[in-house]
């Protein structure tokens, strides 16, 4: 007679040992969990984004980077927005801006210091899209001014930070740029 399933999904046999059968219980709680649910539907939605007929591939591209930034890959989320930077027409300042905002994340993530200076700089010569981004990409550029040395230029893109964290009337948008 086969055995009973237990709680956890696994078919416990009495030849298991009690780690082994620890172990099985994890693994299926784990895989079962809403966390991963959620997170399997997110790879599922951003994979349809990509195959939709007549999409946009910007779009595709920029839920995949978001996608991975969220899921903690940082270096593809990186090579993603780039990928959707390079690609869109000078026309699309805003699919470009909604890309450089995903690289800029990622090399935070990333902590590379360097690179964000140059990223936060292609971000802010587009303007005005959004003040909380404005403030988070001076924030970042400030950051990695400091650890260039540079802290006359870290002071100053601090203040515009500030400025325009300022501009963000929205309390949940203001957070956001405050962090």
């Amino acid at each position: 007679e086969p055995a009973a399933e237990n709680a956890c999904g696994s078919r416990d046999t009495a030849s298991r040992t009690p780690k082994a059968k620890l172990a099985i219980c994890s693994s299926n709680c784990i895989s079962r969990s809403p966390i991963n649910s959620t997170k399997r539907t997110a790879r599922r939605l951003v994979d349809q984004c990509a195959e939709l007929p007549g999409g946009d591939p910007f779009a595709a591209l920029e839920a995949r980077s978001e996608y991975q930034l969220l899921t903690g890959d940082y270096a593809s989320s990186l090579a993603s927005a780039r990928e959707s930077s390079a690609r869109t027409p000078a026309d699309r300042s805003s699919v470009r801006y909604t890309a450089l905002e995903c690289e800029l994340r990622a090399l935070w993530q990333l902590c590379d210091f360097a690179s964000l200076r140059e990223a936060a700089s292609r971000l802010l010569a587009l303007g005005s899209l959004s003040e909380c981004s404005l403030s988070q990409a001076n924030a970042m550029y400030a950051s990695s001014c400091l650890f260039s040395g540079d802290a006359e230029a870290a002071a100053e893109r601090f203040v515009q930070a500030e400025f325009y964290a300022g501009q963000v009337l929205n309390d949940f948008a203001k957070v956001d740029a405050l962090r």
